[in-house]
């Protein structure tokens, strides 16, 4: 897969924590954890996404007040993150 280089705009505070980071030797460089970083999130809406679309499947058809399903989807949500990240 090609590469291409982007430019990201940083505040000082955000800049700050990821220079931390990488000094600690959580990331082998800047480029290393904004990778990382979107990967993740990227990972994370893919999964939202899925559990929306299996909701929608597994309940079509069946009558439901929108506060429910809403409340609903965002508990499978949040419960699929913590099992993802421990």
């Amino acid at each position: 897969m090609a590469s291409i280089e982007v430019t990201v705009e940083l505040s000082d505070e955000e800049l700050a924590a990821l220079d931390n980071a990488v000094s600690n030797g959580a990331f082998s460089s800047r480029a290393s954890a904004v990778e990382r970083a979107l990967r993740g999130l990227l990972h994370q809406r893919s999964s939202e996404e899925e559990v929306a679309a299996s909701y929608r499947r597994a309940y079509r058809g069946v009558p439901e007040d929108e506060r429910f399903a809403g409340v609903g989807l965002r508990l499978l949500a949040d419960r699929l993150r913590t099992e993802r990240d421990g």
